[in-house]
């Protein structure tokens, strides 16, 4: 049995390096290609393809980040608008699908309730991987990397029609009496508006 405790780790220092090392620890088949390559929004952490050729950006963070994803989504849309380039500049290396939509993943030990939340409404193939870094006995480091399940967005809420609100009466003579009344308020020019459950707003 060998014991490790819990570490923390610097970003640029120890964990960048490490991942650039062994990439697998966050995706089988993942290959990188360049980290820290400059871009118009600043230095991009780590670029990589997946085992389909598909361009993965990764933004690394060493603590939980209100800025974590807005940072990584600008890097995104620098690689989605040079992807050709990034293609012919490193086909050396690997070979990059350039009909593929590249994808963004995020690197924490943790993220905050904020970003979680926002994820699901990101039109973009987004991973959440939250590390946990560690020491054995021998001052060696290493990192475990779990894929975070942050949801989908929530469906909007169905409104029923007043016509299918009606069919709440079971009396058929409840039912016109309260069509009329509806009508003679329409008459007036009263606003009537279905919203949630049996409520109608007037």
């Amino acid at each position: 049995m060998i014991k490790v405790k819990a570490i923390s780790v610097r970003e640029k220092e120890e964990l960048e390096p490490l991942l650039v090392a062994n990439p697998e620890i966050i995706e089988d088949g993942l290959k990188i290609i360049a980290h820290q390559h400059p871009t118009d929004s600043g230095p991009l952490d780590i670029l990589a393809v997946d085992s389909d050729g598909t361009l993965v950006v990764v933004e690394l963070k060493n603590e939980a980040a209100e800025d974590h994803l807005d940072q990584g989504l600008r890097y995104y849309d620098w690689c989605r608008r040079n992807i050709s380039w990034i293609a012919s500049a490193y086909s050396g290396k690997a070979n990059i699908n350039m009909d593929a939509t590249p994808r963004l993943m995020l690197v924490a030990p943790a993220f905050t309730e904020t970003v979680k939340r926002i994820d699901k409404y990101i039109d973009a193939e987004l991973d959440l991987i939250e590390y946990h870094a560690f020491e054995n006995e021998k001052k060696e480091r290493g990192l475990i990397c779990t894929a975070i399940d942050y949801g989908q967005a929530p469906m909007p809420p169905e409104i029923p029609t007043i016509e299918k609100k009606m069919e709440y009466f079971q009396s058929d003579k409840v039912r016109e009496l309260f069509r009329s009344v509806l009508e003679e308020l329409a008459a007036k020019q009263v606003e009537i508006k279905p919203i949630h459950e049996l409520w109608i707003s007037f």
